[in-house]
């Protein structure tokens, strides 16, 4: 179990005499583990199975449990994981019938497991809080704190920060009381990095610093990566000599070999020289960072950025471009090696400021039409290396294309770029484009939630009520370029952070008389203007049809939908009977969606709940029957499987997603359908009222039948509800058109 399989090797030399054969199941589990460590597949499965039979009939149950539970992590190893979780059941079942404490916990922590590597951490808490309480039960304390550090990583990329908080304070307390210090460094480092995620930097120090005092020099890897991390967060606060201190320990204590962590420490002793104004020490610092991790990735962005950044404060131009440019390069070579999605998500967070410095810079030096390239990039970069199978990072003459896209698609382009320093709008017509600087990002930011709680918690009606947010976000983000807007232009919005959370259709227009925009134009909304302009729509004159929802609710927590069913009904009558497919009530199951062959369909609804997860978007779930205890189909796996869907309609509470990037744009739902390519996904922006929207999808699936532009169908069911009864906009607004084609249409 440490490890050291040579010398366990050693004491299995001799296979026990006859004369002790109730020990030969656990012998050949042993060794058919050992075999595995020497990666030798084939012959430890032979093994472990044999184990387990000669345990089975000699009613060795603890063996047995072992066996099987050792089987399952080798399959877990190699990622069957339907197999090792089938392999973690059985070791529980027996264990719940003999009364074994120790491998039922470990068979609930594996299958917690499982649930982790599937990135399913919501699933996974409940199997490690079970595996916990029963580790302690069985007086297994340091099993106990891992099951629970583990639990705290899922609330952490759940993004229950506080939760996970207070779990690892307690794992502290716990070791502290027992005096077991398995975790603790581990614990505090973690704990630092939560309250650095809060932007609690001295909190963060706090515990980094506590890290540093646990491990000790007698771990000096251990005690490095303490040090390093402390002397990254504090020159990052300014404690420059503080900073320096420990990162001369980090380098001392580092493994010589590790190029990877040696380099990154020479990165932070840039970074302290470049906050110094050091800049001619820094440059040659970073020069010497990038030598040493020209195999890493991260490190070379980040010192091409860093050089980016002192030859910018020099006023080197030239120099800061070519050095941005090259941290570009490295971004896009090697984006494929982020393998999982929800870490792409987090890579381009990580970027954007990054991107904020060099559009800022560019647009410095007056040069529009590259800094619109590169702020396009940073939201594009993921969805078009997926959608395209290539990276547009830094593809050359953007604007004249997406130019030539607006004339053909008779549409004006409006994109949006939040920054501290700099915000930003480009207007792009079919014969040119106009930018203007924005109002403050901190005016933008309150005016938005201002305004989205106006309309979605108090369901007020803004034009009635004068609401100052709402004219003051048409002056802020359309007034700027109103005149190249004429009257019923085609207008697609390309938002940027928090203008993702706002429907431009809302926004209040003061004359000739007070009215909201969407009485002026038809309006969508695309993830980057890369997409949009290489995206196809499928056209397809067979119409198809998938349909789920109105599951069975009972056991799930969530409420019935009373006019569901009305609402599957009426969009049922708009599609050819034969080519369509309808999973209602207890047929709706996660299971059914795949089963369903989804990339036969053009069109694809769901009317349902939906579970969003503001911070872990990947995690939305949308809500089906349960079965077999699920009833979650997840953002994350419907990005997996492949559609030729022309549209996709989440008709449920906040379809779109609630967590919004600089770097990445569009997440939640809609970005999973995309992932999936679908070309156009109708989802909400905030929970739906059951009534309204049963009547807007009858209106709005009636223009598609009548062969109207999706855009202009749901504008036209909209503008409908607007008149009559449901005239506020928390009724007729939380829907919205996300396309990645030209023009939407069909």
């Amino acid at each position: 179990m440490r490890g050291n399989t040579s010398d366990a090797d050693k004491f299995l030399t001799v296979r026990p005499p006859a004369q002790f054969a109730a020990l030969a199941p656990r012998y050949e589990m042993l060794r058919g583990y050992s075999l595995y460590r020497h990666k030798h597949y084939p012959e430890a499965q032979e093994l472990l199975n044999r184990a387990i039979a000669g345990a089975r009939s000699q009613g060795d149950h603890e063996t047995q449990a072992d066996a099987w539970l050792w089987f399952g992590m080798v399959r877990m190893a190699h990622g069957e994981f339907a197999d090792a979780e089938s392999n973690f059941e059985q070791t529980q079942e027996l264990a719940e019938t003999n009364h074994l404490d120790y491998q039922r916990a470990a068979g609930l922590m594996n299958r917690g497991l499982i649930q982790i590597k599937r990135e399913r951490y919501a699933d996974a808490i409940p199997l490690l809080e079970a595996a916990r309480q029963t580790f302690n039960r069985a007086g297994a304390k340091s099993l106990s704190v891992s099951a629970s550090e583990n639990i705290a990583n899922c609330y952490e990329s759940l993004g229950n920060l506080d939760q996970a908080l207070t779990l690892l304070e307690r794992n502290v307390a716990e070791q502290k009381r027992s005096g077991l210090a398995t975790y603790l460094s581990d614990d505090y480092s973690e704990l630092g990095v939560i309250h650095l995620r809060m932007g609690e930097t001295n909190e963060a120090i706090r515990y980094f610093r506590q890290a540093f005092d646990v491990v000790g020099k007698d771990a000096p890897i251990e005690y490095a990566s303490a040090a390093g991390n402390l002397a990254n967060v504090l020159q990052q606060t300014g404690s420059l000599d503080e900073a320096e201190h420990f990162n001369q320990i980090a380098l001392q204590f580092a493994e010589p070999k590790d190029s990877a962590t040696i380099a990154s420490l020479t990165s932070t002793e840039a970074a302290i020289a470049e906050h110094r104004g050091q800049h001619e020490q820094a440059i040659t610092i970073y020069r010497r960072a990038l030598a040493l991790g020209s195999e890493t990735p991260s490190v070379l962005w980040q010192g091409y950025a860093g050089l980016a950044g002192v030859y910018s404060a020099k006023g080197d131009f030239p120099n800061a471009d070519t050095n941005y440019s090259q941290a570009l390069s490295v971004i896009a070579s090697n984006r494929a090696d982020q393998l999982k999605s929800d870490y792409k998500i987090t890579f381009l967070s990580n970027l954007i400021r990054f991107y904020q410095d060099y559009v800022a810079l560019l647009l410095q030096h007056v040069d529009s039409d590259r800094a619109l390239e590169i702020a396009d990039s940073s939201r594009a970069s993921v969805l078009t290396e997926d959608l395209l199978g290539q990276s547009t990072s830094g593809h050359a003459a953007l604007l004249g294309q997406v130019q030539k896209a607006a004339k053909a698609s008779h549409s004006i382009f409006l994109f949006y770029w939040l920054a501290p320093q700099n915000s930003y709008l480009w207007a792009i017509t079919s014969t040119g484009s106009k930018s203007v600087p924005l109002a403050d990002q901190k005016q933008i930011v309150q005016d938005v939630i201002s305004y989205r709680s106006l309309i979605e918690e108090q369901k007020r009606d803004p034009l009635t009520t004068a609401s100052p947010a709402g004219i003051r976000l048409y002056q802020e983000l359309i007034a700027p370029i109103a005149g190249v807007i004429p009257p019923s232009s085609r207008v697609v919005i390309i938002p940027d952070g928090v203008l993702h959370n706002l429907n431009f259709e809302t926004l209040i227009v003061s004359a000739p008389r007070p009215h909201y925009w969407i009485e002026d134009a038809t309006i969508s909304v695309a993830p980057s203007l890369s997409i949009l302009r290489a995206g196809k729509s499928v056209a397809s004159t067979h119409r198809s049809l998938l349909l789920m929802g109105d599951p069975v609710t009972q056991g799930t927590g969530y409420a019935a939908l009373p006019e569901a069913a009305l609402e599957i009904a009426n969009i049922q009558r708009q599609f050819p009977a034969s080519d369509s497919t309808v999973l209602t009530g207890s047929k709706a199951v996660v299971d059914a969606y795949a089963a369903a062959q989804p990339q036969k369909f053009s069109t694809i609804h769901f009317a349902t709940h939906v579970d969003a997860n503001a911070q872990s978007p990947l995690d939305s779930a949308i809500i089906l029957s349960p079965q077999f205890g699920r009833f979650s189909l997840y953002a994350r796996d419907v990005a997996r499987t492949p559609l030729n869907a022309d549209l996709v309609t989440i008709s449920a509470c906040r379809g779109a997603g609630a967590r919004t990037l600089s770097g990445e744009g569009l997440v939640g739902f809609a970005w999973a359908f995309f992932q999936a390519r679908a070309q156009n996904v109708v989802t909400s922006l905030w929970d739906v009222y059951d009534n309204s929207t049963a009547q807007l999808m009858e209106d709005f699936y009636a223009g598609v039948a009548a062969s109207h532009p999706y855009a202009r169908a749901l504008r036209d069911a909209k503008l409908k509800m607007l008149h009559s009864n449901y005239t506020r906009p928390y009724y007729w607004a939380p829907f919205q058109l996300y396309s990645r084609t030209l023009a939407a249409e069909r």
